[in-house]
């Protein structure tokens, strides 16, 4: 693989993370895109885990809440497979994870796709 081409991959993936971090859960309850509560869920190894998106942007899981997606559903995780050595609980992407039913159409969508219509509204 080429230098420059990498350089080019790598600038292409800052842009991406740089992006994806402007759309936080607050950006989206701001927009109106989530109206929170906003019950999100995954079925998970056979068990199905619930959580809920708060106005305030954190997350509530099993009685707690949680400032982020990925903590909320690394928590979810652990509950049906444990922790990983060395760590509290299990690495997460939770905007891939929880899943959403969409009050057009009553399909499940992941949080990400959320995320992606934040961003090009943006564009």
């Amino acid at each position: 693989m080429s230098t420059a081409f990498r350089h080019e991959a790598g600038k292409k993936s800052r842009h991406t993370v740089d992006a994806a971090s402007g759309a936080t859960l607050s950006n989206l309850i701001d927009a109106e895109l989530v109206k929170a509560p906003l019950e999100l869920e995954r079925d998970y190894k056979g068990v199905k885990l619930t959580a809920s998106i708060q106005p305030d942007g954190s997350i509530s899981f099993g009685g707690k809440c949680y400032d982020s997606l990925s903590t909320a559903g690394g928590m979810a995780r652990k509950t049906v497979i444990g922790a990983p050595r060395g760590r509290p609980y299990p690495q997460t992407n939770g905007w891939t994870f929880w899943r959403f039913r969409d009050p057009k159409d009553g399909e499940l969508r992941d949080m990400d796709s959320l995320r992606r219509e934040f961003l090009s509204s943006k564009e």
